[in-house]
């Protein structure tokens, strides 16, 4: 779906939901967890309710679940 295209009022809910993973070597923007997730703001600093989810991984993650085998 092209967004450039999309009607004034057309709900969010009609897009796919997109996950945005970023693996980061030293843990940035991670708060000291393995995992952060972030949240979306407007100007205004209220959330904003769009189909994307972000994700941080800390480089220091190494265990054997799916996502740690992923950051080795």
């Amino acid at each position: 779906m092209d967004v450039y295209g999309v009607a004034a009022g057309t709900s969010f809910d009609e897009f796919p939901r997109v996950c945005v993973v970023c693996l980061l070597e030293h843990g940035e923007g991670c708060n000291g967890q393995l995992v952060e997730k972030a949240n979306t703001m407007g100007t205004s600093g209220t959330h904003i309710n769009v189909p994307v989810d972000i994700y941080f991984v800390n480089g220091a993650l190494q265990d054997e679940s799916g996502l740690g085998t992923t950051v080795q």
